[in-house]
C-alpha cells in the first residue's frame, strides 16, 4: 500500500468515526409550521388556511396541543385582527381566519 492510498484509508476512517457523534449530538426543539394559504382572496369573505405544526423534543415529536397566535394586518387600511388557533400536534387542520376589506 502506497502512501497516498493510506492517506485516503486513514481520513475514511476518520470520517466514518466522527459521523455518530455527529448524528446524535444534534437534538432539535421547536415547532415546524406548515401553512397552506390559497394566493385569492375574495374581499370580506374568510379567509381558509390548512396548517399542520409539528412539535418536536430531542428530535422526537410530541402528542400536544399547539397554541398559534396569528396576527393580521392591511397595508392598505387601518383593519387588523389578531387570534389564538389551538392545534393538535402533526395533524392537518383548517382555520378560518376573519374576512378584511381591500
Amino acid at each position: 500500500m502506497n502512501g497516498k492510498a493510506a492517506l485516503i484509508l486513514i481520513l475514511f476512517i476518520l470520517i466514518i468515526a466522527a459521523v455518530p457523534a455527529v448524528a446524535h449530538g444534534s437534538t432539535v426543539n421547536g415547532v415546524i409550521l406548515r401553512a397552506n394559504v390559497n394566493e385569492m382572496y375574495i374581499e370580506n369573505q374568510p379567509i381558509p388556511v390548512q396548517v399542520q405544526a409539528l412539535y418536536f423534543v430531542n428530535s422526537v415529536p410530541q402528542s400536544t396541543s399547539i397554541a398559534l397566535d396569528i396576527t393580521i394586518e392591511n397595508l392598505s387600511s387601518s383593519a387588523s385582527f389578531s387570534s389564538v388557533y389551538n392545534l393538535s400536534s402533526g395533524i392537518p387542520t383548517f382555520i378560518y381566519l376573519k374576512p378584511l376589506p381591500v
